[in-house]
């Protein structure tokens, strides 16, 4: 029985049964049964059927389970043998050999070097993956994105710094290239990239690495457990980049509409780097942070990085500003005490944070998760995760304070106009 596999290495399964060898070896012992497998692979490495000795025309020959004449069939040319391996079963009296032979249309190192240049130069180069000879069933994982065929969601250009410090292993037998390197596209980050090609055409894409634990044909960048349709047809520059803090990426916005909780952010050229986990200050000096997706590195940006958002998730200024009274007007009785989000808006909220700055209570300044005052998760007031008195305006996402207004997304009794 034979089989072939892919077009640059022919695997070989061969069966031997001892009735189809001379009576010599009448017995089924493990010696034997080896010995008579290696009568074959010697036949089928020469091409010629006299050195079989087969004791009986009365047999049937199959390759690929399908009926063959072994005058014609893959017996009668020669092969360059590269590894072979038997084993016996004396119960069965028969014997299992497994053949591997090279083809000879395997790819150069040159092409698999050039091969693998290209794909990283996709982050700064917008021709390079149209340089790339992409096979019509290649696969691949990028980001932990599966693309079949791999031509489509290519990135193309964006980044100014290309990434570099390139290490090559390259395996013109496996027609494998894996490109050990720093993603400096992206940031300061350790990568690798191993591109299959057979037939002068890439066939298989994956990754390795520290950067998610890619590995092999699989691993990429990990997401965040949901549903990812690809990339938006079009970002806008949402803000750019101030600092690390405690993992995760502290931007000011440069748009002036307010984004979306949790919505995914992009580099310009597409590439995606995490979600937006906040968003902080006035509404006419904003702030927003970004949990980096698996395999980003916060600290891996430089102050002025841009940082980019799909258009849709976008909301306009004016819905956050108070509607003006309008004279003679009926009154409306408010749902809840959470104004238009009901008790705290649609995710709670603490009715509100500070009075429209970026302090609180217990004083002004810093970036932290508990006390008083600036960018905090647990004094009172300011965009405050949680906390004591809050006041009028402000992002928050917890607390059980009162005041009115903000951008609130969980906590106590909610609060005017809560988002």
């Amino acid at each position: 029985m034979l089989s072939r596999s892919a077009k640059d290495t022919v695997w070989f399964t061969v069966v031997c049964f001892l009735a189809l060898i001379t009576s010599v070896f009448a017995e089924c012992t493990r010696e034997r049964l080896l010995a008579a497998a290696n009568i074959y692979v010697d036949a089928f490495s020469a091409g010629r059927l006299d050195g079989l000795q087969l004791a009986s025309s009365n047999f049937t020959y199959q390759e690929n389970n399908k009926a063959a004449d072994i005058k014609r069939g893959i017996l009668s040319q020669s092969h360059n043998i590269s590894l072979n391996r038997s084993t016996a079963d004396t119960i069965a009296c028969a014997s299992y050999t497994m053949i591997i032979e090279t083809a000879a249309n395997r790819p150069s190192r040159e092409l698999l070097r050039k091969v693998g240049d290209a794909y990283l130069d996709m982050w700064t180069d917008a021709k390079a993956a149209d340089s790339i000879p992409w096979g019509a069933d290649c696969e691949r994982v990028e980001g932990s994105q599966y693309t079949r065929p791999c031509g489509v969601q290519l990135p193309r250009g964006g980044s100014s710094k290309r990434n570099g410090n390139r290490r090559y292993v390259i395996d013109e037998v496996m027609g494998s290239v894996d490109v050990l390197y720093s993603f400096d596209a992206l940031g300061n980050m350790p990568d690798s990239h191993e591109i299959r090609v057979e037939d002068g055409e890439v066939k298989g894409r994956g990754g390795g690495g520290d950067r998610g634990g890619r590995g092999g044909f699989r691993g990429g960048r990990g997401g965040f457990g949901q549903r990812d349709d690809g990339p938006p047809a079009q970002v806008l520059e949402l803000g750019t980049f101030e600092h690390a803090v405690e993992g995760e990426m502290f931007y000011k916005s440069t748009n002036p509409k307010i984004p979306h909780f949790n919505a995914q952010v992009f580099l310009e050229n597409k590439t995606p780097i995490g979600k937006i986990d906040e968003v902080l200050g006035p509404l006419n000096q904003v702030y927003f942070t970004v949990k980096p997706q698996t395999g980003i590195v916060a600290t891996s940006f430089k102050p002025g990085d841009k940082v980019f958002v799909g258009s849709e998730k976008l909301l306009p200024l004016e819905r956050f500003l108070p509607k003006p009274k309008v004279l003679g007007a009926p009154k409306v009785k408010k749902a809840g005490r959470g104004g238009a989000g009901g008790r705290g808006g649609p995710r709670g909220g603490a009715r509100g944070g500070g009075r429209g700055g970026f302090s609180s209570r217990g004083g002004g300044g810093g970036f932290s998760r508990g006390g008083g005052g600036g960018f905090s998760r647990g004094g009172g007031g300011g965009f405050s995760r949680g906390g004591g008195r809050g006041g009028s305006g402000g992002f928050s996402r917890g607390g059980g304070g009162r005041g009115g207004g903000g951008f609130s997304r969980g906590g106590g009794r909610g609060g005017r106009g809560g988002y």
